[in-house]
């Protein structure tokens, strides 16, 4: 996959888990990382997730899945 390419995948997940945030004023579950996370950036050409807007783990979206707070998948 292109630089270009995955950046644009990468941008685009990170603004659909910041959409389901605002939308549903809850968090999401990674699979992986940590519990509850409630924002998503990209840095360094990484999706990055915090869960608490002050520190932010790297996540790869090709082995993490993601949930909201009912247990229903999150679709990036």
């Amino acid at each position: 996959m292109t630089i270009a390419k995955n950046t644009q995948r990468l941008t685009r997940a990170a603004k659909r888990l910041n959409q389901h945030h605002e939308k549903y004023c809850a968090g999401f579950y990674p699979s992986t990382g940590c519990a509850r996370a409630f924002g998503a950036r990209v840095r360094k050409g990484q999706l990055q997730i915090t869960p608490d807007f002050e520190s932010w783990i790297a996540i790869d979206i090709e082995t993490t899945q993601f949930r909201d707070h009912n247990g229903r998948t999150v679709f990036l």
